[in-house]
């Protein structure tokens, strides 16, 4: 087992389309860790479907990227924000 770092894949969420272009590097990056995920789960994922799971697992473990997230909301319902120390997110004030 490779014991890949997402879940098993859901595809009940209706998708949304982009167009992305990526380097050979990272494409070869990307087939070897859908070989790594069908050695976990059974199944050789495309990579159109990795994509979105791994930047979405990207996000949620992303402090900065969490608490800038939250000050947005807060913004929106008429709080006040406030920026992380040392931030360099966009919005952020320094």
């Amino acid at each position: 087992m490779a014991n890949v770092s997402i879940d098993r894949l859901n595809s009940d969420q209706p998708p949304q389309r982009h167009r992305i272009e990526i380097d050979a590097e990272l494409q070869a990056d990307l087939d070897l860790y859908a070989e790594a995920y069908e050695a976990d789960y059974g199944v050789k994922p495309k990579i159109a479907e990795l994509i979105p799971a791994l930047v979405a697992q990207f996000l949620a473990k992303d402090r900065e990227f969490k608490r800038y997230k939250r000050d947005q909301r807060k913004q929106a319902r008429g709080k006040p924000a406030t920026a992380p120390s040392g931030s360099t997110m966009a919005g952020s004030q320094e």
